[in-house]
């Protein structure tokens, strides 16, 4: 299940086009209680969705580097229901709650760009 949410994000937005996306997100969006269409994030409705980001690396990470964390919470036997609550989680901060502007920044996050160095400053 990692890495399902980027691919079922891709999938989706080739087969539905950007009308279809649009479509669902205002459904879910109506669901969550937000208003519909693009609009910038409040607040705390941006920490919100950080908060959500941060508890889902951690929940991918930390099960990996305890021995033992997975049957202590009997979370072996129901692995695929756990990696598709946290994969949900990531959509629905990463998409719903961040906004247009969550998305954006992430998109220059990873986007290259030409980077010039400050001239050294010289005392003479």
């Amino acid at each position: 299940m990692v890495g399902g949410p980027e691919v079922f994000l891709v999938i989706g937005t080739a087969l539905a086009g950007k009308q279809g996306i649009t479509l669902v997100q205002n459904k879910l969006k109506r669901m969550l209680g937000l208003p519909e269409g693009r609009y910038p994030a409040t607040k705390r409705q941006y920490n919100l969705a950080l908060f959500i980001m941060f508890m889902w690396l951690i929940s991918l990470t930390v099960p990996l580097y305890i021995p033992g964390f997975m049957e202590l919470l009997h979370l072996d036997q129901l692995m695929w229901y756990y990696y598709l609550i946290i994969d949900l989680l990531f959509i629905v901060a990463f998409v719903f709650l961040g906004g247009h502007q969550f998305t954006t920044k992430f998109a220059r996050l990873i986007t290259w760009e030409e980077w010039e160095l400050p001239e050294k400053k010289t005392d003479n």
